[in-house]
């Protein structure tokens, strides 16, 4: 079994050789593009269009609520706040 080393320039010129001209894609780069384009656009507008309706059911059978008691809150009042006007703060005498 032998091992053959070959130089980057060899590889190149050996890759050349094998490639076929009508295998090559980057002559026909733009049209691909051109063609994701109107896709992704077509995509877009499809979105963009898409109408949906409300989907109503027909039978939903007897409603039934029962009678909810409400809570009777009785109403407060609020007390006077306590005041401290008649109070005297202490003096201080000096020694």
């Amino acid at each position: 079994m032998k091992i053959y080393y070959l130089s980057q320039l060899e590889k190149t010129q050996l890759m050349e050789l094998k490639k076929n001209p009508k295998s090559d894609l980057e002559n026909k780069k733009g049209m691909f593009f051109s063609i994701g384009l109107t896709v992704v656009l077509a995509a877009v507008l499809i979105a963009f269009e898409w109408k949906t309706y409300d989907q109503t059911i027909n039978s939903l059978g007897q409603l039934q609520l029962d009678d909810i008691e409400e809570e009777i809150i009785p109403i407060t009042q609020q007390e006077k706040p306590v005041s401290y006007t008649h109070l005297t703060l202490p003096t201080i005498c000096s020694v």
